[in-house]
């Protein structure tokens, strides 16, 4: 069985149970001492009634000190050298990008200290992250881009003292130089992070600067991860503004005759190569050569659309490369003469993609170019929208706070006796809604505070979008989304257009907005799932596991399924370090994978998807429900053979356990 990551499932339905009242406060971090002791007494009250008043799994209420605290130093890998000012931070694990923090900065040695936080003992615990200027940011004890931090677990009146290593940022530098290998001065470089998505890879500019006068360019602070970069010689590059930068005046023109071109000598990024940089590397190599190409001229007219709702538009429009974000639509633009018409010239062969804008507001359908020959292209702009919602539960509540069940299981069985509470049970939670453009060769997100479970998206341009809740804890998932112009073919996902939904005049911001607006409904998952990472191999005392393995859960791509490319579909956990694992999802099918490493959301990647499908495991969760005198999730394995039985009642469910493992060097970087 060498080369073998097998899973072993254990699938069961979980009950309500009380949850132990948590008093309010500013920070789910800070605590105080008699809140504490009001938080333990209810805990307790809490567990007995959960146990029908017989008591068992009292919660004793300690009057000493109950508060704790973590401290201790950032330094410089390598050497025990303080760094000042690191920024250091406390967040609950797999909390998402708009989870709760609590951040402290270290002082000039780079020692800090968080004086008085809410304990968390094992199972849970906190992570902290450190981030600086010039160096990669990493949660303590990571050992890998793709693993998780410690756990770090803190008890009642005990102080945690730790030290973290960060590593220096890594630099992306080379030259940029014509075919016959003469060096180009002041030419515009540009270095694109790779964002891996469901519906294909984005390109975010992360870097940018020119090149000195013997052709030589160095990208600074640039993250480890996968990269394309490029390079700009014409008078609009030149006028990219850089702070503290002067050009002389006896720079020689710029020569029309090269296009944008990619790294090595592409003029589109489907053509490129792109390259990964690691932790405390640099790429000092990626020569990029330009070399003269046919070229060719867009005219662009735009105009108002007759179903826009304003007579008047303020605009700019951008030429982007096929894969770039709506985010970086500034570094695009295309400098017009005042009036709606607008001559694009010197642009190379490839697929791209035009907007109009203003300020950053999207005003147009994007309007995919292939540019082969010289176009006369129209673009009809429209007035954004701004779009409100509502985030509720499934009794139609609207969410203000977070919750989670956990469960301890046992070797053979999982009852509701093995469910239990804690302090962290019970949580007000931070979210965000989020809309993301599903066009394949364009990306944009937008971002919405949500506040008491109403939210308001803002300046939303026409196009299709996938709905997302950012913020809540691992098992609470989207069921529904509900709008009045979805896509029907797609979980999630809407569809804005001029004049539909339909759209009124805020009398009082003079912005309009659709009315009905977005209903965002959250559930919680009720299959659990528990397993172990193994290699394949045993020992006597039982399987040999994979320490901190990722573990993946993705949705089955096939035709009809409407959560192909939902990218909260995708169920991440990692093993601790005995390869345990355990986590809730919703009914559905999934394929299921184990990773040893693999770089940051590479696994959204249609291309690697498709590369490492027959690694997976095609899984089917269900939910398994059990009569008063059948235990809910007997667990028994069938030795590797493609079989693997929960029995509840007369019900049998068969999974696979046995799951190939994807080999490190496909899963690590860019594959050729």
């Amino acid at each position: 069985m060498k080369g073998v990551l097998s899973f072993l499932f254990c699938v069961a339905a979980l009950q309500g149970v009380p949850q132990a009242p948590v008093p309010a406060s500013e920070s789910p971090f800070l605590c105080n001492e008699a809140d504490e002791v009001i938080a333990l007494e209810a805990l307790a009250a809490a567990v007995a009634e959960a146990n029908g008043g017989r008591g068992r799994g009292a919660v004793p209420v300690n009057r000493g000190k109950n508060c704790a605290s973590i401290e201790g130093v950032v330094e410089r890998e390598g050497s025990n050298n303080g760094i000042p000012y690191a920024e250091v931070t406390l967040q609950f694990p797999n909390i998402g990008p708009a989870g709760d923090v609590l951040t402290v900065k270290a002082d000039s040695k780079g020692h800090f200290i968080f004086p008085s936080i809410k304990p968390l003992p094992l199972p849970d615990g906190y992570n902290i992250a450190a981030a600086a200027d010039g160096y990669v940011s990493t949660l303590y004890g990571q050992t890998s881009l793709s693993s998780t931090g410690e756990n770090i677990s803190v008890t009642r009146g005990q102080n945690r003292t730790l030290t973290i290593k960060l590593t220096p940022a890594p630099a992306i530098g080379g030259l940029v130089t014509t075919a016959d290998s003469k060096p180009v001065a002041a030419a515009l470089v540009r270095a694109y992070r790779i964002q891996y998505t469901p519906v294909g890879r984005r390109m975010k500019i992360v870097a940018k600067g020119l090149t000195n006068d013997r052709g030589a360019y160095r990208l600074l602070g640039i993250a480890p991860g996968d990269y394309y970069v490029s390079a700009s010689y014409n008078e609009d590059a030149r006028a990219v503004p850089f702070p503290g930068t002067l050009l002389t005046p006896n720079l020689s023109a710029a020569d029309p005759g090269y296009v944008t071109t990619f790294f090595p000598s592409a003029e589109a990024p489907a053509d490129a190569a792109a390259f990964t940089v690691t932790p405390g590397g640099a790429r000092n190599d990626q020569t990029i050569t330009l070399k003269e190409s046919e070229r060719f001229k867009l005219h662009v007219s735009v105009v108002a659309n007759a179903a826009s709702p304003s007579e008047t538009h303020a605009f700019n429009i951008a030429l982007l490369p096929d894969g770039a974000d709506l985010g970086d639509v500034e570094d695009y633009v295309v400098h017009g003469n005042g009036t709606s018409e607008f001559d694009i010239r010197n642009v190379g062969r490839g697929h791209y993609s035009l907007v109009a804008f203003d300020k950053g507001r999207i005003l147009s359908e994007a309007v995919h170019v292939d540019i082969q020959h010289d176009q006369n292209i129209t673009i009809s702009v429209y007035d954004p929208v701004d779009i409100p919602g509502t985030v509720v539960n499934e009794d139609g509540d609207v969410v203000i706070s977070n919750y989670r069940i956990r469960s301890k299981f046992g070797s053979t069985d999982c009852q509701p006796s093995c469910m239990i509470l804690d302090s962290s049970d019970l949580k007000p939670v931070k979210l965000r809604a989020r809309l993301v453009r599903t066009d394949p060769g364009l990306g944009q997100t937008i971002y919405a505070d949500v506040d008491a479970g109403h939210f308001n998206i803002q300046d939303v341009g026409p196009g299709e979008y996938d709905v997302y809740v950012d913020g809540f804890l691992p098992g609470v998932y989207v069921k529904e989304v509900e709008f009045r112009n979805p896509d029907p073919n797609w979980f999630g996902r809407i569809r804005v257009e001029p004049d539909k939904p339909p759209r009124i005049l805020d009398p009082i911001t003079l912005r309009w907005r659709i009315d009905s607006g977005i209903r965002i409904v959250m559930a919680s998952a009720k299959p659990y799932v528990t397993g172990i990472v193994w290699t394949g191999g045993k020992k006597l005392e039982g399987p040999i596991p994979v320490p901190g393995a990722l573990v993946l859960f993705e949705p089955f791509r096939q035709p009809g399924n409407p959560f192909t490319f939902r990218e909260d579909r995708f169920f991440v956990t990692h093993a601790d370090g005995g390869g345990h694992f355990e986590m809730s999802l919703p009914v559905g099918k999934y394929v299921a994978f184990g990773f040893e490493q693999i770089p940051s959301d590479l696994y959204f990647d249609p291309e690697f998807n498709a590369r490492i499908f027959s690694f997976g495991a095609i899984t089917d969760i269900k939910l398994v429900y059990a009569s008063t005198t059948a235990p809910i999730g007997v667990m028994r394995m069938i030795e590797c053979e493609n079989k693997f039985i929960i029995d509840a009642k007369d019900l049998q469910i068969e999974l696979n356990p046995c799951i190939l493992r994807v080999p490190r060097e496909q899963s690590s970087g860019l594959y050729p």
